[in-house]
């Protein structure tokens, strides 16, 4: 009876795959992945960008693989001025979000896994998505 009592009390407060740190865009551009899960339904994965200056950009990324999601946002920061790689860090995490103009995609690459413990479900990834840009 006591250790329910506590888990009661303690599950609000629990938060599983939740960004911890989330932000607001004002105008995104927004990127899409568009798979399939194990089931054959369509699982849709989201980065939105909102560029600050030519070497920050703010994002928010949701990612959907066989119904485990992924959730993060924040600030990249790329190494030099109008480099497309832009790196994302939070503790162990180094996620970074790689732009190709000329095919308007955004790969994230996360390739220790690293980012997962923090904003990710049991079983999903940041690793290896690329992101189309959608048409306005």
């Amino acid at each position: 009876m006591f250790l329910l009592l506590i888990i009661l009390i303690l599950l609000p407060h629990t938060v599983l795959a939740e960004d911890p740190n989330p932000i607001k865009l004002n105008k995104p551009i927004k990127y899409t992945n568009m798979g399939m899960d194990k089931y054959n339904n369509k699982a849709v994965s989201v980065l939105e960008i909102e560029q600050i200056d030519n070497r920050k950009i703010k994002f928010v990324m949701e990612t959907v693989f066989n119904e485990h999601v992924c959730d993060v946002s924040g600030v990249a920061r790329s190494k030099a001025e109008n480099e497309k790689d832009f790196e994302f860090v939070y503790e162990k995490c180094h996620l970074h979000l790689v732009f190709s103009h000329a095919d308007n995609t955004i790969t994230s690459s996360d390739p220790e896994r690293a980012c997962s413990q923090y904003y990710c479900g049991f079983n999903a990834s940041l690793h290896g998505y690329t992101f189309n840009k959608v048409k306005e």
